[in-house]
């Protein structure tokens, strides 16, 4: 049974909760990745949290245990009407993952979406289908495949 969870927005104070819910995610994510140290991402934590008023980060919490983690960007195109909001990272840690954490995460940056006046919400699934759960997760949260994304790093 599942019990209450709470939502808080992230800030540098927490930065250390952050970083230990997003580390595991890259590592599952991208195992082979060289450039993904814990040094790294620590500081990338950090500096986002601090420096990055369009980064939007939340944690998701269960007695007072930090179980989750959503971090939003606010972005804008043409295609989109204007602003509309990307989920650059969504972590449940994988003991959790029943309990509707995650759910609770993608609504509440549904909430943070209508509140911004964002068209729309995006997410770049990883691949199927090694991730296929992942897809679905999305899917069963009202979102739609439109595509891969590729990224080129510079």
């Amino acid at each position: 049974m599942a019990r209450n969870i709470e939502i808080s927005q992230a800030s540098i104070k927490n930065a250390e909760e952050v970083f230990a819910l997003v580390y595991p995610l890259l590592i599952e994510l991208y195992p082979n990745e060289p450039t993904y140290t814990q040094e790294n991402i620590k500081n990338s934590t950090a500096r986002l949290l601090q420096d990055h008023p369009e980064y939007y980060g939340f944690v998701a919490y269960r007695d007072n245990e930090p179980i989750g983690y959503i971090g939003l960007n606010a972005c804008a195109s043409i295609y989109a009407f204007g602003k509309f909001g990307e989920i650059a990272e969504l972590y449940v840690k994988p003991e959790f993952r029943n309990e509707s954490a995650g759910a609770a995460l993608v609504k509440h940056a549904i909430q943070i979406g209508k509140n911004q006046q964002w068209s729309m919400l995006e997410v770049g699934a990883p691949s199927v289908p090694e991730w296929n759960k992942t897809v679905n997760f999305y899917q069963r949260n009202g979102f739609e495949i439109v595509g891969p994304r590729l990224y080129k790093v510079i």
